[in-house]
């Protein structure tokens, strides 16, 4: 029973939500989080974690293996913003 809070069932690469009775299906996207800053950085919004580290190495190379930055789910409700913000 989903109690009035989202409830999630994770299908291999995908997530369902059950809002208000309706489920909304979604992608699982994964990005890169700085534990330092504890922020998504970089804009990368990948499906699996090995394409999102390689967006990584291609963006900035060996600091890419720094303490820093570690692969993260990117929670629903942040996909749009994180994946559209583009940091020069």
């Amino acid at each position: 029973m989903c109690c009035g809070h989202i409830c999630q069932i994770f299908v291999t690469n995908k997530t369902e939500f059950l809002l208000g009775g309706d489920y909304i299906a979604a992608e699982k996207y994964y990005g890169i989080w700085n534990l330092y800053a504890k922020e998504f950085q970089f804009g990368i919004c990948e499906p699996s974690k090995k394409k999102a580290w390689k967006r990584l190495w291609n963006k900035i190379g060996y600091d890419s293996y720094k303490w820093r930055f570690s692969i993260r789910v990117i929670p629903p409700n942040m996909v749009g913003s994180v994946c559209n913000r583009i940091r020069r």
